[in-house]
């Protein structure tokens, strides 16, 4: 999951229908298999996921450990629809958030590392 930090799907017309496309797909397959929620804000339209054991970023652990002194670090993901005006919420967006990025939004997240 490391590879790519923002997995934007989109609805295509196929055959006459309105459909997910590969990535809408993609993105649910990486909830379901590899991420835990922790968190949700604004109704549930935004939501964040912690990856349950991303061996990838093994020297970004040690890293924290360092910095931070906790093993608790995992990498965060926010699921959102920024297209929400359609009909259903739209299409999903998943994106790898910073300690940053998640300490604002969602503070005491365990992943954001606080403590």
């Amino acid at each position: 999951m490391a590879d790519n930090p923002e997995l934007i799907g989109r609805w295509v017309l196929s055959g006459g229908e309105i459909v997910a496309d590969e990535i809408c797909e993609e993105i649910q397959r990486r909830i379901s298999r590899y991420l835990q929620l922790v968190s949700s804000r604004e109704g549930g339209w935004r939501i964040l996921y912690q990856h349950r054991t991303d061996e990838s970023y093994w020297d970004v652990w040690r890293q924290l450990f360092r910095t931070a002194g906790s093993f608790n670090c995992r990498p965060s993901w926010e699921l959102t629809y920024p297209e929400s005006h359609l009909h259903g919420g739209g299409p999903p967006k998943l994106t790898r958030l910073s300690l940053e990025e998640v300490r604002q939004p969602y503070p005491g997240a365990p992943g954001s590392c606080a403590g």
